[in-house]
C-alpha cells in the first residue's frame, strides 16, 4: 500500500510539472506575442527633447547675433552646464575644448543609434519573426524532454554556468567613454560670430585608449548651439 500510495504521489508531482510547463510556455509566448506588436512601437509615442531636430540636416556650424567675446562667454557657459569640464579656454583665439566622461554613451548617441535602426523597420520585424519561431521551437522541445535528461541538462548547465563565471571574472573588463568636443570662435563682423564644432569619442579600457574617432552627431551639435543661444538670451535679458 505504501509503494502505491508513493506512486500516486510521485504521478501527482509529475502532473503538477508538466502543468506548470505548459502554463510557462503559454505565459512566455503571450507576453512574446503581446511584446512584438505593441512593445517595439510603445518607444516611439514618447516624446524625446532631441526630437525637435530629427528633420534638421548635419552641420556643424552656427552663426549668432553676438560679439566673438559674448559668444565665446556663452560658449564655455553652455559647455560647462550641460557636463563638459573645460579643458582648454583661449578667449584671444576663441578655441575652447570640453569633456565629457561617463560609463555609458550619451544621449545624443543613443539618439542617433535609435534613429538609424528606425529607417530599417522590415529587418526589425523579419528578426521578431525569426526569433519567435526559435522560441516556441525551444518551449517545445523542453515539453518533450523527459525529466533524466532535464536533471542532467540542469547538471550541466549549472557546471558550465560556474566555468563561465570564474573565467569571465579573471578577465572582467571595465568600459567607459571619452566625449572631446572643440569649439573655435571666430567674428564674422562687430555684431555676429559663427562657431565651428567638432568632436572625438573614445572607447577606454580599464584605462587604456582602445579607440578614438572622429564623432559627428547633429544632435550633440544642435544641442550645444541651442545652449550658447540660451546664453546669449539671458545675457541679452539682463541687460535689457
Amino acid at each position: 500500500m505504501k509503494n502505491v500510495h508513493c506512486k500516486n504521489i510521485v504521478r501527482k508531482g509529475e502532473g503538477m510539472t508538466r502543468f506548470a510547463k505548459k502554463y510557462l510556455v503559454l505565459s512566455v509566448v503571450t507576453c512574446f506575442f503581446f511584446y512584438s506588436i505593441t512593445g517595439c512601437g510603445s518607444s516611439t509615442a514618447v516624446v524625446h527633447p532631441l526630437d525637435k531636430y530629427n528633420e534638421k540636416p548635419y552641420s556643424d556650424e552656427a552663426t549668432f547675433y553676438a560679439n566673438k567675446d559674448d559668444a565665446y562667454k556663452a560658449t564655455v557657459l553652455a559647455l560647462q552646464q550641460s557636463g563638459y569640464v573645460i579643458t582648454l579656454s583661449d578667449a584671444q583665439t576663441g578655441l575652447i575644448n570640453g569633456e565629457k566622461s561617463g560609463s555609458s554613451i550619451l544621449p545624443e548617441e543613443h539618439k542617433q543609434i535609435s534613429k538609424d535602426s528606425a529607417n530599417d523597420v522590415g529587418a526589425g520585424e523579419i528578426l521578431i519573426g525569426i526569433l519567435g519561431i526559435l522560441l516556441i521551437v525551444g518551449l517545445i522541445a523542453m515539453l518533450t524532454s523527459d525529466s533524466n535528461n532535464e536533471t542532467q541538462s540542469n547538471s550541466n548547465t549549472t557546471t558550465s554556468t560556474t566555468t563561465t563565471t570564474v573565467v569571465s571574472s579573471s578577465h572582467e573588463k571595465i568600459t567607459s567613454y571619452k566625449y572631446i568636443v572643440t569649439v573655435n570662435t571666430t567674428a564674422l563682423t562687430d555684431s555676429t560670430s559663427q562657431l565651428q564644432l567638432s568632436a572625438v569619442r573614445q572607447v577606454i579600457e580599464n584605462g587604456s585608449v582602445t579607440n578614438s574617432s572622429k564623432f559627428e552627431n547633429k544632435y550633440l551639435n544642435y544641442g550645444i548651439f541651442d545652449a550658447v543661444q540660451a546664453q546669449l538670451n539671458g545675457v541679452r535679458e539682463k541687460i535689457d
